[in-house]
């Protein structure tokens, strides 16, 4: 199982991977709508967005995906519930500190 650091980055990474491919959905609509582009050029703009959404929405999936697993796993085991333990203790003795 990865850390929970390991685990926020992919969550980030995934996040970041989703609102990529949202954009990029996003710029084909923009594209298909712009009466001043030709045929080939609205070709080739959605071809070079499809190109690259099919990697965001890839990425996003796997790591929401690994995500999921992880806090099942962290579930299951007993993992997050101790972890989440010690963060509440470093919470408490950095409040109580003086």
């Amino acid at each position: 199982m990865q850390g929970w650091s390991a685990t926020l980055s992919t969550a980030v990474g995934a996040a970041s991977s989703a609102v990529m491919a949202f954009n990029i959905l996003g710029s084909i609509m923009d594209t298909i709508s712009n009466p001043d582009l030709t045929g080939w050029e609205r070709f080739t703009a959605i071809l070079g967005s499809v190109v690259m959404l099919i990697p965001a929405i890839v990425n996003a999936w796997s790591g929401f995906a690994a995500v999921a697993t992880a806090v099942k796993t962290a579930i299951s085991t007993g993992t997050m519930a101790t972890t989440l333990n010690t963060i509440a203790k470093m919470i408490n003795a950095a409040a109580t500190r003086e």
